[in-house]
């Protein structure tokens, strides 16, 4: 039918032209966010797993965090307890130095038990004070989780026992240096003092190496499921610069067809002029 009301090779070009257009806005939209799924409509499935992708790969990220506030924490703890630690070997030097018969219980043991006492001070003051972000660490008090993963049973306890002298058993009425019988009760008292003290450093030592290796996992973890996001959800450049670039041609060939059917009906008017 010869007819001028209806063009359909225009309607036809027009309806090409704004696929192209759709088609070149999409490209174009991607190769801008670098994102492949910028809305729920372009991959409704592959933007609900990416959504529970990225919520687990953020909890993975802040279990990092916490494992390495965990390690420092401990490696607060374990600094006071070395210092400790050396106080109790310098009050044992002294008291197989006073247990030796050559000095006089005053002033030499008088003298030698005021730096005992004076140390044994030390240890409370440092025990009372060893924190970490404002909580007390070696009072006998502390014992928390720390959150290793990102689900709620990835969890490592972390108890730090007392190690003020009253918990190491070391309190002043009962060490002392003044006689060779006191002395030699003295250096036993210290030997028990620093086997528990060993124990609880040895105990830290373990919850640490086991917080690295789950650091190192969730490190591991963090990357392949990062790169698993990545491929849902990224763009490819390359497939999607290709693209635009079809798309800028047919645009311009859909321009070029629509001027073409829009002139299609011209030699119609000669009927009407004849």
């Amino acid at each position: 039918m010869t007819a001028i009301n209806t063009n359909m090779a225009a309607l036809r070009a027009r309806n090409a032209s704004l696929n192209v257009t759709a088609m070149q806005e999409k490209a174009m939209e991607r190769l801008s966010s670098g994102k492949r799924v910028n809305a729920a409509a372009d991959d409704a499935a592959g933007l609900s797993v990416a959504s529970k992708m990225q919520s687990q790969l953020q909890g993975i990220n802040m279990a990092v965090r916490n494992g390495h506030d965990g390690i420092g924490l401990i490696q607060t703890a374990e600094a006071g307890m070395e210092t400790i630690r050396n106080m109790i070997l310098r009050i044992r030097e002294l008291a197989v130095q006073m247990s030796n018969g050559i000095y006089q219980d005053n002033p030499d043991r008088n003298n030698a038990d005021l730096e005992v006492t004076a140390l044994l001070a030390q240890i409370d003051l440092i025990a009372a004070n060893t924190k970490f972000n404002g909580i007390n660490l070696l009072s006998g008090s502390y014992s928390q989780d720390v959150q290793a993963g990102p689900t709620t049973p990835e969890k490592v306890r972390v108890g730090i026992g007392s190690f003020a002298t009253s918990g190491l058993a070391i309190q002043n009425s009962t060490v002392s240096v003044t006689g060779v019988t006191a002395s030699l009760s003295t250096i036993g008292l210290m030997d028990t003092a620093l086997q528990n003290l060993n124990t609880g450093m040895s105990k830290l030592g373990s919850l640490q190496n086991r917080l690295t290796y789950s650091i190192q996992n969730l490190s591991s973890a963090s990357i392949m499921t990062e790169q698993a996001l990545g491929r849902i959800m990224d763009a490819d450049f390359a497939l999607e610069t290709s693209q635009l670039a079809k798309a800028q041609i047919l645009s311009q060939a859909a321009t070029a067809m629509l001027s073409q059917a829009n002139q299609s009906k011209q030699p119609l008017l000669q009927l009407l002029q004849g």
